[in-house]
């Protein structure tokens, strides 16, 4: 079991005994709290529609329907409620499963859905979610960003084996210093303190940051299977938004991009 330390015995997490939810049962068995995984995922849903700070130990009885004696069975503190939704939130995107998951996707195409996914998030409350984590909750923000890097740090790894493998990839590359410099774009991006500097929405900036990694790392095998990507998307888009109504962002952005020269796509366009 994930024993998680604390250096106040009073407030140590209480550990699951994986008989909460036997639906979950493996992954209840990883859960460092008592409470079943569908109380957290509950707690998750309300952190991300109203805010983490917005967000009271009444406000959660009041939106899940339990009472607070219920609540504090589970958790001591809000501290300890917010530890268990990151931590809920990190086992749903493990670097192991995602790696396992896709084993048969080629490298170029798990970067796009890589962009495609932190474009999500960035539309949503999760950036806010995280600077009312590290204002309010600076412990649980130090021990999530560790876990954050050491899960990204993983993934990369993995994606660099794989692009240089499939010859999609540059093997001349320094691959530390672009992991690095990913990094350092991203977090920018995530914090909402940067927002008001940009002249863009940073959900389509990031888009851009993801084209401009791929084209510095890749072969012109991984430029052309990026390329069939984005030719693809002219036929999909309309599909897409006849469907769902909400299009992939990715898909979107590189469907209105208009090169003078297909064989010159410098960088994609607001």
């Amino acid at each position: 079991m994930n024993k998680m330390t604390r250096n106040n015995a009073n407030n140590a997490p209480r550990q699951s005994t994986g008989t909460d939810n036997p639906s979950h049962a493996d992954a209840q068995n990883m859960f460092p709290y008592r409470a079943p995984l569908e109380i957290v995922k509950g707690i998750s849903g309300i952190f991300l529609r109203y805010g983490l700070r917005s967000s009271s130990m009444n406000d959660i009885c009041n939106h899940l329907k339990i009472s607070k004696k219920t609540l504090y069975s589970y958790f001591d503190n809000k501290d300890q409620v917010v530890e268990a939704v990151m931590f809920y939130r990190r086992e749903r995107f493990r670097a192991e499963d995602l790696i396992k998951q896709t084993e048969d996707v080629p490298s170029i195409r798990l970067v796009i859905g890589i962009a495609e996914n932190i474009s999500e998030c960035l539309k949503s409350l999760w950036p806010i979610n995280i600077f009312d984590m590290k204002k309010y909750h600076p412990v649980v923000y130090e021990k999530l960003m560790k876990q954050d890097n050491s899960h990204i740090d993983r993934c990369l790894q993995f994606l660099f084996r794989k692009g240089w493998q499939e010859g999609m990839f540059r093997k001349n590359i320094d691959a530390e210093m672009q992991t690095e410099l990913l990094q350092m774009q991203i977090s920018h991006l995530l914090d909402p303190e940067n927002w008001p500097d940009l002249k863009h929405p940073a959900h389509l900036i990031v888009l851009h940051v993801f084209e401009n990694f791929i084209r510095s790392i890749a072969t012109p095998q991984g430029i052309a299977e990026f390329e069939k990507f984005v030719a693809e998307t002219k036929g999909k888009i309309t599909a897409l938004r006849q469907t769902s109504g909400n299009a992939n962002p990715f898909l979107t952005h590189l469907n209105n991009v208009q090169p003078t020269d297909p064989a010159d796509r410098t960088g994609l366009e607001s």
